[in-house]
């Protein structure tokens, strides 16, 4: 078994965004009986989003609200690969919102 360090996974969220169990959609098809896990505004490349990270019984969802743009970005995780990812940052939501990129 593998010791968790944070520098050795620094390459691995962009492994999950390319993986085909991940889907992008606007944000207007979140579940509204959602469970907020983490919810913070964040520098994403040149833009600032409010970035949330919820769950409900399909999985996770991380979602990225553009604040100057009418748009957002959402990231739809089944249980299974949410389980694995949510281990890998060992639940640490602030790690894994700073991992992600736009």
């Amino acid at each position: 078994m593998s010791t968790y360090s944070p520098k050795s996974i620094t390459a691995e969220p962009k492994k999950l965004f390319e993986s085909g169990n991940i889907f992008s959609y606007q944000a207007s098809v979140l579940d509204d009986n959602r469970v907020v896990l983490y919810k913070k505004g964040k520098q994403l490349g040149d833009g600032f989003y409010i970035v949330e990270i919820s769950s409900n019984s399909g999985g996770i969802a991380i979602t990225a609200f553009d604040v100057e743009k009418s748009q957002s970005l959402l990231m739809s995780i089944g249980s299974q690969k949410a389980n694995e990812c949510l281990e890998r940052f060992e639940y640490n939501f602030e790690h894994l919102a700073s991992c992600l990129r736009v």
